[in-house]
């Protein structure tokens, strides 16, 4: 927990089965169940932590966790888990709200659980993204790589030549379209696989099935 606060803003803990992401800025802090995470049919539930009122980056939520919880997460989960929020609930103590969501488990994304994606069997006769999430999370592809992504700084966009090139980790890449898929589309052509997000962010990979 400490490297986290320190470091990052999302951190997966193995032992808990559990992740952690925290908006400095704010100081709001979100802890997910990771145990459905990338299953059909099933939900992560998550609990988040916010200030009920006062300023950004006052810290206290982070207070709050360290003062009650320590470095122990399940504590926090725990704790979480006894208020027995349903819907839209919340509990607001300490200055503190606190309040459950659920989220599809093929939306959530973790590092423990890529086993729950199972191997294409066989090329599709139509590419979807859950296809693309196949390949890429069980190896089943070569030359990953960028086209090209535009944005609205041209002069940045070319600075840059585009963000062409290979992309060298498939499943950091693949991480963004499982938990922000809208306007993420696929199509096959010609022999590629080509990833794309509306029209300005431009990927391709050759399926080997």
């Amino acid at each position: 927990m400490d490297e986290f606060l320190n470091e990052h803003d999302t951190v997966y803990f193995k032992t808990e089965n559990m992740k952690v992401s925290r908006w400095s800025g704010f100081d709001d802090w979100r802890v997910t169940d990771l145990t459905n995470a990338l299953k059909s049919g099933k939900d992560c539930v998550e609990y988040s932590l916010k200030a009920e009122s006062g300023e950004h980056g006052n810290l206290l939520v982070t207070n709050f966790i360290y003062s009650k919880f320590g470095n122990d997460l399940k504590a926090i989960w725990n704790f979480c888990e006894n208020l027995e929020l349903v819907g839209y609930d919340s509990f607001v103590t300490e200055g503190i709200k606190i309040y459950r969501s659920e989220s599809k488990g093929v939306r959530v994304f973790s590092p423990f659980n890529l086993n729950n994606v199972k191997p294409l069997k066989a090329m599709p006769k139509k590419w979807t993204l859950t296809h693309v999430r196949s390949a890429l999370v069980n190896g089943q592809f070569k030359d990953l790589r960028c086209n090209y992504v535009l944005t609205d700084d041209y002069a940045w966009d070319a600075a840059v030549d585009f963000r062409k090139g290979s992309i060298k980790a498939p499943i950091e890449f693949i991480k963004g379209i499982i938990e922000n898929p809208s306007g993420w589309w696929t199509s096959f052509r010609d022999g590629s696989v080509a990833v794309c997000c509306h029209s300005f962010d431009s990927n391709e990979f050759t399926p080997v099935v």
